[in-house]
């Protein structure tokens, strides 16, 4: 009840500072359009009063080059006006960047026809990064089990994330290695010994960007109630089961399906039962490919039989009482696997990966559009939003995963 209260308070403080800002900036910005105003009367009513007196051509031409004076020194004053105005500058995550937009975008919605780009603004690198409880989802690579399935773990946070700004991305992706380093003598000096030689070898792989994108249509009268644009179409568009970042869930798992080799037909994997194949695949096959194991992947319903509810068979205890997964890594050190329950992966196989072998490649952050122009909306006073953006995912090494087939009834 404590933390829901000093939540609550968080939320309070926050709402009330940003309250004051937006106060403090439209009073900046109508003292600097007044005092604007004020120059510009002042320079005309002066060069006004000149032309009473106004009686030959040459007056005439230097009352002109006089009233260009005027002009440009108003210009001069006004843009220092408006340099030395104040500017809130504030890193957006991309649940404030569309919230924002739709809420800037008030009067063009509540008077819309036809169709509207709302603008994104500040959108950087960082806007990944936030403290809000909505937008936690999208930034945090967790330490811990996630349980709750409303609030899944977007995919795209447990890999490295790059952007390009191309249709397509060419990279090397290794291969097989042959030879490799160890200790050299140099002989009796009759016989030349050649130094040990290592020979990888590389294929290019093209990366698609490609389009992910949803849309949501409501009646067009919902365009006046700003709130809940705000908040249910951000949270259907962006974070739902249907939303954005599941369908980027869907790309990634995907990929790893389609590519994973098998943990008996590529590795030689000899374990037979679901929990010693996982640790087995984590602690031997990627470390014994000098590969830092950090999450597997796996069905909810695998989870809870091979993770969470392991027993073992004689006194019935769990075997894995906090649901970790360690090993010690190549440094000596004791490592956690993060076991990541996938909704969409289907139950009966699980993949071992050690992410920063992959890729998560951005070439279009999510952006929102607002339309009446699709299906039928004219005739039955609809509108549609549409978000979208352009993405693709790779792996620099395929060994880099490890597909295990579980056992039935273990």
């Amino acid at each position: 009840m404590e933390k829901i209260e000093n939540q609550n308070q968080a939320e309070m403080l926050e709402k009330q500072k940003q309250e004051a800002l937006k106060n403090i900036r439209k009073t900046a910005e109508e003292a600097a359009q007044g005092k604007a105003q004020e120059i510009i009367n002042e320079k005309l009513n002066e060069v006004v009063s000149k032309f009473d007196n106004v009686s030959t051509k040459e007056e005439v031409e230097a009352l002109k080059a006089d009233f260009y004076k005027q002009v440009q020194e108003i210009q001069a004053r006004i843009k220092q006006i408006k340099q030395t105005g104040i500017e809130e500058k504030a890193i957006k995550s991309i649940h404030d960047a569309i919230a924002n937009a739709i809420e800037e975008g008030a009067d063009k919605l509540k008077n819309f026809s036809g169709k509207e780009k709302l603008i994104l603004k500040a959108i950087t690198d960082t806007s990944w990064a936030s403290t809000g409880v909505l937008e936690r989802q999208t930034t945090e690579v967790r330490t811990s089990l996630y349980n709750s399935p409303y609030s899944p773990l977007y995919l795209r946070n447990i890999f490295p994330n790059v952007t390009t700004d191309q249709a397509s991305v060419v990279i090397p992706q290794a291969g097989a290695i042959t030879g490799g380093a160890g200790v050299w003598e140099r002989g009796d000096g009759t016989t030349p010994t050649p130094k040990p030689e290592i020979n990888p070898t590389y294929k290019d792989i093209t990366v698609p960007m490609k389009w992910i994108a949803g849309m949501v249509t409501v009646n067009r009268e919902l365009l006046l109630n700003v709130k809940y644009l705000q908040s249910s179409i951000t949270n259907t568009l962006l974070y739902s089961r249907n939303g954005l970042f599941a369908a980027e869930n869907n790309m990634i798992i995907d990929y790893i399906t389609a590519n994973a080799p098998d943990y008996a037909t590529n590795f030689g994997g000899s374990m037979t039962i679901g929990v010693e194949m996982i640790l087995d695949a984590a602690f031997n096959i990627l470390l014994g490919k000098y590969m830092n194991p950090t999450h597997v992947l796996m069905n909810p319903a695998d989870y809870l039989a091979y993770i969470k509810l392991n027993k073992a068979a004689g006194s019935g205890e769990y075997d894995l009482p906090n649901d970790l997964l360690r090993g010690f890594a190549g440094t000596n050190l004791e490592t956690t696997v993060q076991v990541v329950p996938v909704p969409t992966l289907a139950a009966g196989t699980a993949y071992v990966v050690s992410a920063p072998e992959f890729e998560f490649i951005s070439r279009l952050a999510p952006e929102i559009k607002v339309s009446e122009e699709h299906a039928d909306n004219f005739a039955y006073n609809k509108v549609s939003f549409r978000v979208e953006e352009m993405a693709g995912f790779v792996a620099k090494d395929l060994n880099a995963m490890v597909k295990i087939g579980l056992p039935t009834g273990d």
